[in-house]
């Protein structure tokens, strides 16, 4: 569970997908005066959180102290007006994993090469 306080009224509209222990997502948070009979432009965030703890993975909002990450740092802006889509992540050849919202590419920040694991559990089909 964590609370959504970048701004009043943001959601997260979309799925989630986790790699390397970092959970990506994006969030919608509506205009000023934003109301249910007229369309305000809001912000669209990519997030990139750890896993354990939704703490900041790195940091995104670009201060010059990366030592000390605080709650801004969890996420970055998008540029795309409307909803954002879900992220996607894409390998390249060298197997670098890339956090694509849209026609938004980002590094996932993770080393390559990225390797598949898989799920099994005993008694199961």
């Amino acid at each position: 569970y964590m609370r959504m306080v970048a701004s009043g009224g943001e959601k997260i509209m979309g799925r989630s997908i986790t790699l390397n222990g970092i959970v990506f997502f994006t969030s919608f948070a509506p205009g000023v005066g934003a109301n249910a009979c007229t369309a305000v432009e809001g912000q669209n965030r990519l997030y990139k959180v750890s896993l354990l703890s939704g703490d900041p993975w790195a940091n995104l909002d670009q201060s010059e102290d990366d030592d000390d990450l605080t709650i801004t740092d969890r996420w970055e802006a998008l540029d795309q007006g409307g909803i954002a889509p879900e992220v996607v992540l894409i390998f390249d050849e060298g197997k670098e994993p890339w956090a694509c919202v849209g026609t938004e590419c980002d590094s996932a920040g993770l080393p390559a090469p990225a390797m598949r694991t898989y799920w099994t559990q005993d008694g199961s089909q």
